[in-house]
């Protein structure tokens, strides 16, 4: 025992290079975190989606980058230190532990790039439906408007809507064209008759043969058919786009479009239509309250009708109380952050109605899903995330990224202790009259992650805030958080 302290010394020394090799790389990657959170900023204010996607992009690039920096250099020193200690010892242990979490890292960033590649050409097909359609009918900004709404025909024009927005443009237009959802797919394949050199006069044509066909398939329903065939003719004969819709949604009968959109028993079919009357009496669009309606049940097929109800519902309530929220994005964002969380569309409501009276800005609920994610991965449970967020509202200049990189940059910090704590550390750490192995300890729970990593950051947070020395808890507060 009388040999532990220098062994531990000893393995310190071993470190010590590769301590600061680490700690060059975290350094570069907390400043590209900071740069890439001003250039998200500055591209709130004047840059397009295309623009924010490709700053997206790079910044992961270059963090994956450094991810694997880290990857080499810790696979390096693990070879050493199994030379120099032994294969099953401590020291090599700790060092594996380290490199586990490294990679985990890596592959989470990796992911993360896939994932937002195909995030952006998603977002570059929707665009590019968009413009076809408005080239096919020759529809004007001015016709969206009427169509859309103002705000979003000005994003489409100016590149700053989002993936969601072009694709409802699309499928509004396309519903008002071919009359049934399951059509949208033909007009896409139609539209991609472009590529192959067709004439803009021949897909008009082409546009006009889907609605009749529509029309003969669906022609029992109501004689909604006709209506759709007289919409598509306009489209042919190179009508603005807005006109044509606004036709077709005054002649629709409501109970004929969830006949054609509903896959529900026919008495579940008439509790459907009450519902959607009932949201259009808290201020909702029809529209949009039958889209919303539409969605809710196509993304919850397995829930109860009961069930579905009640959400729908809760999410008309929200819509009315706040300003600035569109009721179907509210349903999918429910449903983005049940699934995120792991918890219930009711549950999910219930937070977001919780957040929002709390202060919570309702033009950012689409990162709670998002934020919501990672925390999840990192170990915390729902309550515990929605404490988080509530205490970014609680801050009164609210900023989420900051709060949630400090979270992020406190772990990964925190991680590589467990590799050992080089001589300056150790003295802070000592200094604050703290214990150097369970710090070592920690940052070794924290590299493993979940419940033991989580409950390990938890510990150290608290015996960091139990340090009375303001001068030593701010050190050491430097060397956890690294601000």
């Amino acid at each position: 025992m009388a040999r532990q302290p220098e062994v531990k010394v000893k393995f310190s020394i071993f470190n010590k290079e590769f301590n600061e090799g680490i700690d060059k790389i975290s350094k570069e990657s907390a400043t590209l975190r900071k740069e890439f959170k001003l250039q998200e900023e500055q591209l709130k204010a004047n840059g397009t989606t295309s623009e924010r996607f490709e700053a997206k992009l790079s910044h992961l690039t270059k963090q994956h980058q450094l991810a694997g920096d880290k990857v080499k250099a810790t696979a390096s020193q693990l070879a050493k230190a199994k030379a120099a200690y032994g294969e099953n010892s401590n020291e090599a242990r700790k060092l594996n532990d380290v490199l586990l979490g490294y990679k985990t890292t890596q592959q989470k960033l990796e992911n993360q790039l896939t994932s937002t590649k195909n995030e952006q050409m998603r977002y570059k097909k929707a665009m590019q439906d968009v413009k076809r359609i408005m080239e096919v009918t020759e529809t004007s900004t001015e016709d969206l408007a009427q169509a859309l709404g103002p705000e979003i025909a000005q994003a489409i024009d100016k590149g700053t809507a989002s993936t969601k927005q072009l694709e409802n443009a699309f499928r509004k237009v396309s519903k008002s064209a071919v009359g049934t959802e399951a059509d949208i797919h033909q007009v896409k394949k139609v539209l991609a008759k472009l590529d192959d050199g067709s004439s803009i006069k021949s897909i008009r044509k082409d546009l006009d043969k889907l609605g009749k066909s529509a029309d003969e398939a669906k022609g029992s329903v109501k004689g909604l058919g006709s209506e759709i065939g007289g919409l598509v003719g306009g489209l042919a004969a190179g009508l603005g786009i807005g006109a044509a819709i606004g036709q077709s949604i005054d002649a629709a009968d409501l109970k004929a479009k969830i006949d054609l959109t509903f896959e529900v028993p026919e008495s579940a079919k008439k509790d459907i239509y009450k519902l959607v009357r009932n949201v259009e009496s808290y201020g909702v669009d029809a529209e949009a309250a039958l889209e919303g309606v539409r969605k809710q049940w196509a993304l919850n097929k397995k829930a109860s009708d009961t069930t579905n109800e009640a959400v729908i519902k809760g999410a008309a309530t929200i819509t009315k109380l706040y300003g600035g929220i569109d009721f179907n994005e509210l349903i999918q964002e429910t449903n983005e952050i049940g699934a995120a969380l792991k918890i219930s569309n009711n549950e999910a409501l219930g937070l977001v109605d919780a957040l929002l009276q709390g202060g919570f800005p309702p033009e950012q609920l689409d990162i709670i899903a998002e934020y919501g994610t990672q925390l999840q991965l990192a170990g915390y449970k729902a309550e515990e995330i929605q404490n988080i967020f509530a205490a970014g509202v609680d801050l009164k200049s609210w900023n989420i990224d900051n709060l949630l990189d400090g979270i992020k940059e406190g772990r990964i910090k925190m991680a590589e202790f467990g590799a050992g704590t080089d001589k300056a550390t150790r003295q802070i750490i000592d200094g604050a009259g703290l214990s150097i192995d369970k710090f070592e300890e920690w940052g070794a729970a924290i590299t493993k992650g979940g419940d033991e990593g989580q409950v390990a950051m938890l510990e150290a947070t608290k015996a960091l805030m139990g340090v009375k020395d303001e001068t030593a808890r701010n050190e050491l507060g430097v060397k956890m958080f690294g601000r």
